[in-house]
């Protein structure tokens, strides 16, 4: 399939597997991205046919083939692949950021310790609108956990001028316009943060699990490159439609310049 191309943004379609060896060495500033952990499973929640105050839409947590491993040993195998390969195309002093699995989290940053990371953030995402728990046997799960290292050998690119950060960000789930077909699309302003304050204005940002294209969407505001990987066709679908708006309304939406893109969504999800 031809990759989508378009100043400065490319977006490959493929299985990152396949697609990062053909990457340079050292020829990207950022490694930001949201992978696969193994959390989908066969668990639907009926709350259409719900009378309380919990009604809504059906909550299906099979996210797809792509989210999915056999074992343990299957899933690192897999993750340290690919996180071998990031290491390589990104420059000393480079920026890598994931979200991640809770229980995993730790053994990801000690392997990329082992490639030469150094530094850690822990990173949270606190959802002001989390998915109800309609099942009434815990609490809601209102957090997801992210985490940040920088490729040792380099100067690092954080942008302490950029002001004071904590280490969360408090928002919603997306929803309304912004929202895709794509079951885990990350709130933009993450990525922007996350491009702001670690990555500077002639960057070349790296996303292997492009999914929806947020990272991309990101990079598009702010007038930077981007590579972006994903392997599914209708998600890179979705991510080229999302990122192409963003680079023609960098400074906000507009609800009719995002007609075309809205139309776009609504004949994939279908």
């Amino acid at each position: 399939m031809k990759p989508y191309e378009a100043d400065g943004i490319t977006i490959l379609h493929g299985d990152c597997l396949k697609v990062l060896p053909t990457l340079e060495e050292n020829s990207v500033h950022a490694v930001i991205t949201d992978p696969p952990y193994g959390i989908s499973s066969n668990v639907v929640i009926r709350r259409n046919s719900n009378p309380g105050k919990f009604r809504g839409k059906d909550i299906n947590y099979n996210f797809g083939k792509w989210d999915a491993f056999p074992d343990d040993a299957a899933f690192w195998k897999f993750t340290e692949a690919w996180m071998t390969e990031c290491a390589r195309v990104l420059v000393p002093g480079g920026t890598f950021f994931a979200f991640f699995d809770r229980d995993r989290v730790n053994g990801a940053a000690r392997f990329l310790r082992g490639l030469g990371f150094k530094g850690i953030h822990y990173l949270a995402w606190i959802k002001t609108n989390p998915v109800p728990q309609v099942r009434k046997v815990k609490w809601a799960n209102g957090w997801e956990i992210a985490f940040l290292m920088v490729k040792d050998g380099g100067k690092r690119s954080y942008q302490y001028a950029e002001g004071h950060h904590p280490d969360y960000w408090i928002t919603p789930i997306v929803a309304g316009k912004e929202r895709s077909p794509h079951p885990t699309q990350k709130p933009l302003i993450i990525g922007l943060d996350v491009v702001r304050w670690w990555t500077t204005h002639d960057a070349t940002i790296l996303d292997p699990f492009a999914g929806s294209g947020s990272t991309g969407c990101a990079a598009a505001i702010e007038g930077m490159s981007f590579v972006g990987i994903e392997r599914e066709r209708e998600y890179s679908d979705i991510a080229e439609a999302r990122i192409a708006w963003w680079m023609k309304h960098p400074n906000g939406p507009d609800a009719d310049a995002r007609k075309p893109l809205l139309e776009k969504m609504s004949e994939i999800e279908k």
